[in-house]
C-alpha cells in the first residue's frame, strides 16, 4: 500500500465514521448503539494506523542518514504488514457486537478478560438481523465495499462447561467475621 492509497482510505473512513455517527442516532436499543461505538472505535483505530503509515513514508523520504533510512525502511515494511494482513485481509471477527455471556436471569453482558471459564467454552455464531443492528448491516457491506474492509455481523454465544471448575471461586465478603490471621 503506497501513501497515495493510504490518504485515500483515511477519507473514506472519516466518512463511513460520519455515517455511523449519523446512523448511531437513530438507535433504539443498547445493544446497537453499542455495536456503532464499537465500529467507529475499530474506524478510528485503522486510520491511526494509516496515520502512522503516511508519517512513516514521509520519514523515509525525507531521511538523510543511511542507518536512519534502512530503519524507517523497516518500521514501514512492518506496518504495511500489520495494515494489509490485520485489517485488510483478516478472517477473523471483529468485536463489533460484543462477546455475550449469558447470566442467570436470562440477560446478556459483555464479556471481558476475566470471563476466563469462557475461553475453553462451547460456543456458536449467530448472524446478526438486520433490525438488531439499527440499519448498520448496509453500511458494513458498503464499507467492505469501498474499504476492503470485511466485518461481519455476527454475535458469538458462550456456554461454560459446567463440568469445569471456575476459575477463582470467591466467598461474599461478610464485614463482621473475624480476622483470620
Amino acid at each position: 500500500m503506497t501513501w497515495d492509497q493510504a490518504l485515500m482510505l483515511m477519507v473514506k473512513l472519516s466518512g463511513f465514521k460520519l455515517i455511523v455517527r449519523a446512523n448511531r442516532l437513530g438507535c433504539d436499543t443498547e445493544f446497537a448503539r453499542e455495536a456503532h461505538d464499537i465500529l467507529i472505535a475499530h474506524l478510528d483505530e485503522f486510520r491511526e494506523d494509516l496515520d502512522r503509515l503516511i508519517a512513516l513514508w514521509n520519514e523515509l523520504l525525507a531521511e538523510q542518514d543511511p542507518d536512519g533510512a534502512d530503519y524507517a525502511a523497516y518500521d514501514l515494511r512492518d506496518l504495511r504488514i500489520r495494515v494489509e494482513h490485520f485489517w485488510l485481509h483478516n478472517h477473523h471477527p471483529y468485536n463489533v457486537g460484543g462477546w455475550r455471556h449469558a447470566d442467570d436471569a436470562g440477560s446478556y453482558r459483555i464479556a471481558d478478560e476475566h470471563d476466563y471459564e469462557l475461553f475453553g467454552a462451547h460456543h456458536w455464531v449467530r448472524d446478526l438481523a438486520d433490525n438488531e443492528l439499527c440499519g448498520l448491516r448496509p453500511i458494513l457491506d458498503q464499507l467492505a465495499e469501498e474499504t476492503g474492509l470485511n466485518i461481519p455481523a455476527v454475535v458469538i454465544y458462550f456456554r461454560p462447561d459446567p463440568d469445569r471448575p471456575a476459575a477463582r471461586p470467591m466467598t461474599p465478603f461478610d464485614p463482621d467475621a473475624p480476622i483470620p490471621w
